[in-house]
């Protein structure tokens, strides 16, 4: 039986071209301030608003940019002087099979309002994000990966059918053995508006999961963890970037025995304060004099001499939420990067090759004194979208500050680790690039792949409507 949930949107007749506004711009800057660029907002509260703001655009031959929270990292959502549709007021749960675990959700409802509806339920996602603040439509463009894509796959694997609208073709179902589904799954929004999905979620008895956390002494160590380990679903590793590869390896499994209170919201939220009772919400204000070199430091150490006094002999329990959010619940912890900006580098290796790979790039971080602040690794199985990220590989991103004082100095580095990792057979991650350039592009994406992107470009979006500043960046568009 489906339950009805606050589908009681306004539709309102909006298909008609309403002129633009001065007064609707606004400036939206990249998660992390990497890069930001001004636009013409509409609010979406409607499948009529998406039609009329197309209207709007091809009256006015402006592209049109679909944004939700804006977590990615560079400008993949980002395009400056388009009109920008706002998909958060679009995001209406609109029907749970209790039965079977298949939710309809709207483009802009958000992981966070998907579990939190859903887990009371005994109904989780299958695969999230490191934040629960990507939306559906954001989840699906960029078909996103957990801590579980070696077991689980990517989000887009994990969807019934997709309604999805094109400036060629208007509104059209996908399921995923559809020709056109690995392409507009996984194309970040350059084809089209994914109105709203089926998603088949799994069933849980606990609101839990069991983590254990070893520390390591070598990269060596902490591989050889990743590859022995067959039975935990969830794997991730901190690496102390100031060091020679030590860190910390962690895995988790759901808890299988029924603890119906667990699965409240009110169980999954931690305490917003923090010890000595500061909000959460000001943390990033204590972490800003810490958000340097000597500070950075100072806390891996602390933090991987904490893991080792208390090494991975036992497991602990956590709630599903504050595993996999920790950092949701410092609320704007990327401030602490201010005046700056933050720039993560992000690049997927091969197995064979990443062990080499990553203590490279430890080590120029460390020759040019610009060490990142965080770094974590995550071990993949092959993405099946046309322009895919993932292989049977090991992801390793890391955190770095950027300033007026280290800018070109930082740029310098990011080249060389770039070629590096091509070098190395790697791939990247475009919700966390602003750097790549066109012939990068060329070696991140095989020409098949490339060739089967701009076939789906010009069958859905022939005048490049959608093409966003990344995409522009890296010249892959509908007249490329």
């Amino acid at each position: 039986m489906d339950i009805p949930t606050h589908s009681d949107l306004v539709k309102g007749n909006s298909s008609a071209p309403v002129a633009i506004r001065l007064d609707d711009v606004r400036r939206d800057s990249a998660f992390g301030y990497a890069a930001e660029a001004d636009s013409y907002h509409r609010v979406v509260l409607s499948e009529d608003d998406i039609a009329g703001a197309f209207a709007e655009a091809k009256r006015t031959g402006r592209r049109v940019l679909l944004r939700g929270n804006g977590r990615s990292y560079g400008d993949v959502s980002l395009s400056g002087e388009a009109i920008c549709l706002d998909l958060r007021r679009f995001c209406s749960i609109e029907s749970l099979d209790r039965q079977t675990g298949i939710a309809v959700v709207q483009a802009g409802a958000s992981l966070a309002q998907i579990w939190q509806y859903c887990l009371p339920e005994g109904w989780w996602l299958p695969v999230v994000s490191g934040t629960m603040r990507t939306t559906l439509a954001g989840a699906l463009s960029a078909n996103i990966h957990g801590k579980n894509n070696r077991h689980t796959g990517t989000f887009g694997e994990h969807i019934e059918w997709i309604d999805f609208y094109s400036p060629a073709r208007g509104l059209e179902r996908f399921r995923p053995e559809d020709p056109d589904y690995w392409s507009i799954v996984g194309g970040w929004g350059q084809l089209g508006f994914i109105v709203r999905a089926a998603i088949r979620l799994r069933r849980v008895m606990s609101g839990n999961v069991s983590v254990q956390n070893v520390p390591t002494p070598t990269l060596e160590e902490m591989f050889a963890l990743f590859e022995s380990d067959q039975r935990s679903e969830y794997q991730v590793a901190w690496i102390d970037p100031f060091s020679n590869g030590r860190g910390v390896y962690s895995a988790a499994n759901p808890v299988l025995s029924n603890e119906p209170n667990s699965l409240s919201v009110e169980y999954q939220e931690p305490s917003d304060r923090l010890i000595g009772g500061i909000r959460k919400d000001q943390a990033w204000k204590f972490l800003k004099p810490f958000t340097n070199r000597a500070g950075m430091r100072m806390l891996s150490r602390l933090k991987w001499e904490a893991a080792i006094r208390s090494p991975g002999t036992g497991a602990k329990m956590m709630p599903l939420a504050t595993y996999h959010f920790p950092l949701d619940y410092v609320p704007d912890w990327q401030r602490a990067y201010r005046p700056g900006a933050l720039r993560q580098f992000q690049v997927g290796i091969p197995i064979e090759n990443a062990n080499k790979a990553f203590a490279r790039f430890l080590r120029m971080s460390q020759e040019a004194k610009l060490e990142p602040y965080l770094s974590v690794i995550k071990r993949h199985r092959p993405d099946p979208a046309v322009l895919p990220y993932l292989g049977e590989a090991y992801s390793l991103a890391l955190d770095y500050k950027r300033t007026s004082r280290n800018a070109d100095r930082l740029d310098r580095l990011f080249r060389e680790m770039t070629d590096l990792a091509f070098d190395f057979g790697g791939r990247f991650y475009l919700a966390k690039d602003c750097f790549m350039t066109p012939s990068d592009a060329r070696r991140n994406f095989a020409p098949a792949a490339i060739e089967a992107f701009l076939v789906a470009k010009r069958k859905f979006d022939p005048t490049d409507m959608l093409t966003t500043d990344l995409f522009r960046r890296i010249q892959l568009h509908a007249n490329t």
